[in-house]
Parts: C-alpha cells; structure tokens; sequence
C-alpha cells in the first residue's frame, strides 16, 4: 500500500516550489546515479540515505513533480549485505569509542592504501593463526623489539644479514652452524 502524504505551503513558497509529498515504492533497477520505481518514477539517493538501496528493495520516498529522493531503505527484498555509504564520496566515522564486529568474518579492504594508527596507546592483534604476505617490501622500525615463539623457522632464497654493534647468540643445550663454508673472525 503506497500512502501519500502532502505537505501544505504557503501561497508565497507555493510559487517556488511544488507540493512534496512522501509514499513507499519499490526499487526495480540503477539507472546511473538513478533509480527507476516501481511507480515508473525516477529517484536520485538522498544524502542521509546511508544505505545503498538494491533491485526489489522497499523504500520510502519524498519528492515532487521535479525531483524525487529515496530517504530510506525500509525493507530489503534478498539477502545481500546491506552496504553503507556511497563510492564516490568519504565516509567517516567519529565516537568516543567504536567497535567493529563480525559473528563469521571481518575483512578491511582498500584499492588504495590501508593505514592503522593509534597516537598514544597500543595495537593488539590477538588470533589462532597470523598469515601475512607482502608483494615487495617489508619494513619494520621499532625503539625495542622482542619476539617469543615456541620454534621459528626462517627461509630466505638469497642473504640473510643481521648487524648491530655487539650480537648475542646463546643456546641452553646446543647450538650448530652448518655450511659449506663457514668464515668466523
């Protein structure tokens, strides 16, 4: 059921600008930056519409003879992922606190660059199983570093170099060095 409402104006703003009203339609596809109705209307996305409508969706709209804006996705038609905000304009959240979560999985994503940043505090990354892949460099820098496994295992192809002005290398039990060549001192 579409019900319509329309908002009286004065006689002098009714010079200017048409009565709005507001009713529910569908959506039946993206014409541009458009959407085409069920009505046969055309519809352009509301600025504080958040959500990026999709085909079969029920939407509430507002408008008139010369424009027309979907305000609100009030009922989505499948189960795709509802998806905020719009490509080609920023989106920023900002709160005293904010939490992300996921009952299945989490992916942060970018065409561009990703960038974590915590001015004071720490980062935490705590999981089962930590898989990282890097295309062509990688590059840490830290004041103090420590690392404690329970067995590392370190592969490279070609040179592996460590420097520092005094190096320590201690075993409890053993400690071998296995080579062709071996060049100490």
């Amino acid at each position: 059921m579409n019900a319509r409402v329309t908002f009286a104006l004065s006689a002098t703003e009714r010079e200017y600008q048409p009565a709005v009203e507001q009713w529910f339609d569908f959506i039946v596809k993206a014409e541009g930056d458009h959407w085409l109705l069920s009505s046969g209307r055309r519809a352009a996305v509301a600025f504080s519409c958040l959500l990026v409508p999709d085909n079969g969706d029920r939407v509430a709209c507002t408008g008139n003879n010369t424009e027309i804006f979907i305000t609100a996705i009030v009922q989505r038609s499948s189960t795709q992922p509802a998806t905020l905000g719009q490509l080609h304009q920023p989106l920023r959240l900002h709160a005293s606190e904010l939490t992300l979560s996921a009952g299945k999985k989490l992916s942060l994503g970018s065409a561009g660059d990703c960038d974590i940043n915590t001015v004071r505090g720490s980062l935490s990354i705590n999981c089962h199983h930590l898989i990282t892949q890097v295309a062509a460099n990688w590059i840490q820098s830290a004041a103090h570093c420590m690392a404690r496994f329970g067995d590392l295992t370190t592969t490279v192809k070609q040179l592996l170099r460590t420097h520092a002005q005094r190096q320590l290398i201690t075993a409890e039990k053993e400690l071998k060095v296995d080579a062709d060549v071996i060049h100490m001192g």
